[in-house]
Order: C-alpha cells, then structure tokens, then sequence
C-alpha cells in the first residue's frame, strides 16, 4: 500500500511479537533519506534508536521506548537504570538527539489524577537517564505552561 513511501523500524518481544511490547519508528521517505537511515535495537520489544541521516553528511538519532507497566514502577526504574547502563557501556555508541515514546509515568504530581505527591522512583531514574544522554530534563509542557492543569493528552482530545 505505501510501497517506497515509508520504512518502518521496528523491535518486539520475542516471546509474544503480536501480543506485547514492541516500539517501532515510521520514516516518511517523502521527507527523510529512508535509504540511508538504520536502527539498533537496544533493549528488545522496549527500546530501538534509529540513525537519520542529514544533509551535509550529519546525522540525528531517535531513541524510541516503551517502558514497562507490568510490575509497577520498580520494574520502570529498573528498566530506565538498563537503558543508562548500555550507553555508560558504550562510550563510543551514539547518543540520542531525541527520546520519544511512552514512558509509562506521570512526572508531575498536578498532571496526576487525582492529585497526589507519592514517590515515584521510576521518575528519577527516568531524569538520571535523560541526564546522562546530555537531554533535556524538564517537561516540555510544565515549563510552558507551568500551573495548568488543562487537558494535553491528544487521545482525548475531539
């Protein structure tokens, strides 16, 4: 159906590739050079950074995850703490411009419902990861908007 017009990177859960997990990154060869770009799988059906090349000659990586929910957050930390330690392994591996993906947590206690400050410790080992790939802490949204508690998920949007 879209023949040359997209490439699809993608990664599942081995175990169940229908039925769980799995990230995947839709390039639109339209836009991007899909010929040259690649991907690396870094935590199967969880975590996969793709390489899009640029003009003159530059490239820019896109990490995409899926952090877990199964266990609750002790196993989102544990998965954030993996995703940090295969780059702190990898010095020379490259690190991404951008994360995207759903991450399976609510960072700030206004954007929870109903509103509560429990701890979350997934949430600073997402900050320790973002820290130590050199990105951007903060939420995009809260600094932009920082006391609202306006409705910004787009699934509900009409």
């Amino acid at each position: 159906m879209f023949g040359n017009k997209i490439k699809i990177f993608h990664s599942e859960n081995s175990e169940a590739p229908t039925q769980r997990e799995g990230v995947a990154i839709v390039l639109n060869a339209r836009y991007l050079n899909v010929a040259e770009a690649s991907a690396e799988e870094i935590i199967p059906g969880r975590a996969l950074q793709v390489k899009l090349p640029c003009q003159g000659g530059s490239s820019r990586t896109v990490l995409c995850i899926y952090a877990p929910t199964s266990h609750g957050m002790e196993e989102r930390r544990l998965f954030y703490n993996e995703l940090r330690q295969y780059y702190e392994n990898r010095p020379n591996f490259p690190r991404p411009h951008l994360m995207a993906g759903d991450f399976n947590n609510v960072e700030d206690s206004l954007d929870r419902l109903p509103i509560n400050n429990l701890p979350d410790p997934s949430n600073a080992a997402l900050d320790e990861l973002k820290v130590s790939l050199g990105l951007m802490v903060a939420d995009g949204w809260r600094i932009t908007y920082p006391n609202s508690r306006d409705l910004h998920d787009a699934r509900c949007l009409q």
